[in-house]
Order: structure tokens, then sequence, then C-alpha cells
């Protein structure tokens, strides 16, 4: 299809460059777009008119192309942006743009952002996340997760943006990120403290689904069975409390439409005490 739209562009631009009947119009929009990206681009209106828009090479439209307007993706390389405005009695106007597709970049710096919370008889979860700047090169580059000194185990994996480790009360972590793109290579460091962790073990509640991308179902662990009512927290990469809400053991949906896709911790209280927490993400 997309070839079918350029031989006829192609042939339209011919046509009237033969018959020398243009009118003129121009493209407006950025020359680059990163690799990955949209960009919106607009020719020259004219009351009445009709328009059609079509690529080569690197470009795709996203959505409508007869308007006056369109939404370009850059893929990879370079490519050309046609447009033909048409109208009944009056000159054509047929333009193109060439758009090269730069490549998306890597961070220029990172910092941990982390927080650490009591799993009772000596124990806490240290969750540790990578923040990259510029955000949208985060999946540009490889991340390795080492801890420097203190104590603390890491469970799962040390290569991806996340991390979790599980450390002794009273004491303090330090914690090694190393950022690697395009064969270059940095690293930033934090450390965590913990406190006094003895006490009651947390349960790890159940969601499902998990992932999910509007609502999830939340089941206490079995400590927590008889609990009548409860409270959720939903906590974001940063240690921030971006959802609270009260819960039974009648209505136990929790409804997390509204939070932008990435990954959560769920904090679960009953009568006031810190009962459970796990991970969810939202996609």
């Amino acid at each position: 299809m997309k070839k079918l739209t350029t031989i006829f562009t192609v042939l339209a631009f011919a046509l009237f460059f033969t018959n020398n009947t243009f009118a003129q119009c121009s493209i407006s929009g950025s020359s680059s777009i990163p690799a990955g990206q949209n960009r919106a681009y607009n020719v020259t209106t004219q009351s009445g008119a009709q328009y059609f828009w079509s690529t080569t090479g690197g470009l795709t439209i996203i959505g409508s192309n007869t308007s006056s307007s369109v939404t370009v993706r850059g893929n990879s390389g370079s490519g050309v942006l046609y447009v033909t405005r048409f109208r009944s009695g009056s000159a054509p106007c047929c333009q193109s743009r060439s758009i090269s597709v730069a490549s998306s970049g890597c961070p220029t710096s990172a910092s941990i952002s982390g927080f650490v919370e009591c799993i009772g008889r000596g124990r806490a979860i240290i969750d540790v996340s990578a923040l990259v700047n510029p955000s949208n090169t985060a999946g540009a580059a490889s991340y390795s997760w080492t801890r420097v000194s203190g104590s603390g185990n890491f469970v799962g994996g040390t290569t991806s943006q996340f991390a979790t480790l599980i450390a002794s009360s009273n004491s303090s972590t330090r914690v090694r990120l190393t950022v690697t793109c395009q064969g270059n290579s940095f690293s930033v460091e934090r450390t965590f403290s913990v406190g006094n962790c003895n006490g009651i073990p947390l349960e790890t509640p159940k969601l499902a689904p998990n992932p999910a991308n509007s609502s999830v179902q939340i089941k206490l662990g079995s400590a927590d069975t008889k609990a009548q009512d409860y409270e959720v927290e939903v906590i974001n990469q940063l240690g921030e409390v971006v959802m609270r809400q009260k819960m039974t053991v009648l209505d136990s949906k929790l409804n997390i439409s509204k939070l932008k896709e990435g990954t959560y911790f769920v904090r679960t209280r009953v009568n006031g005490r810190i009962s459970g927490n796990t991970r969810l993400l939202k996609k």
C-alpha cells in the first residue's frame, strides 16, 4: 500500500511539473526526528481543498494522511515526506521535504532512587531504580548494579533499571549503578540506611493481574486474612506515595487507570501497621 501511494505521489509531481501549473505552498515542521519518536507536520491550507500525504525511506505516517496536518514517526536513516493539495478549479500544490532520523542518543547523567522497607525478623528490602537524563535515552543504555559496602544481597536480576536487595537491621548499604551506552560507561553510588527491623515479619500481598493497566485485585497475606478493612499505598520509584486508598475484604479492587506506565510498589497497612509490600507493573 505504501509503495502504491508513493507511486501516486511521484506521478502527480511529474504531471504537475509537465503542465507547470503549481500553486505555492510549503510544509512546516522539524527537519529531523529522533528515532522512535513522532513529529507533526502541516501544509499551507486552502479552503475546500483535499490533501494526500506519503513518505519514503525511514519514515512512517501515523494515523490519517488526508488532512492538512500529519504525524510522522522516525524509524531509521532518513526519508522524504510528500504532500499533494488539490481543489477543483484551482491549481494544485505538490511539495516535499527531506527529513533525517537522529539516533536516540545516550544518557549523560544518572542518579539512584530508592527506599527501604522493613520486612521483620531483622531484615529490610531496599528497592533501587536508575533515573537517567535525558529520560528518553533510558532504552539505549544497559545497567549493572553492585553492592560496594555494608550488608545486603541482591535478589533477582542486577542488569535492568531496577533492583532489589535484602539487608540486615541497623546497618547501611552502599550500592553502585553502572550505565553503559555505545561503548562508554559511567557510575554513580548511593548509601541506604536500615533502622531497627525486628518484629512481626511482613507478608507479600498477592496482586492479580500483574502487570495490569486499569485495575488490580489485592489479596492480603495469610496473617491478615481476618482483617475487615485495611489501607493500600502505591509508591513510585522516587519513594513518593502517589495513591492511598481504604479497602475492605469485600471490595479489594484497586483502580490504577490514572497511573503512568512504570514500576510501582504496593504497601498494605492493617490497623495502621505495615503488613506487606510487593511490586506492581503498570502497563
